[in-house]
């Protein structure tokens, strides 16, 4: 592909991408996809897919290695980190495991 070429192509995307209807057309009617499994790094715990074939991995590796708060370079993996943002006490991670 040209320089030219990519760039023509990059200018439909982004022009399709206006349509709502165009990513669940191409994804699931076009692509026969019924699933789509995300890994969403930044914010592991909060996302939501804004299409309904997407869905969140559960992500246990923070989990099982952050036995304490001081354990995270990474907040946003840090289930302390979410207790406070949402107001869950949580005083160890066997007590937030056992209330789900």
């Amino acid at each position: 592909m040209t320089e030219a070429g990519a760039e023509l192509l990059d200018a439909a995307v982004r022009e399709r991408y206006r349509d709502p209807a165009w990513i669940p057309e191409i994804v699931t009617k076009r692509a026969n996809v019924d699933v789509v499994v995300i890994d969403y790094d930044y914010t592991p715990y909060d996302y939501v897919s804004p299409h309904p074939f997407g869905v969140s991995v559960v992500r246990l590796n923070p989990l099982v290695r952050g036995f304490h708060p001081d354990e995270y370079d990474n907040q946003p993996e840090s289930p302390w980190h979410y207790a406070k943002l949402h107001g869950v006490p949580l005083k160890s991670l066997d007590e937030g495991m056992q209330d789900s």
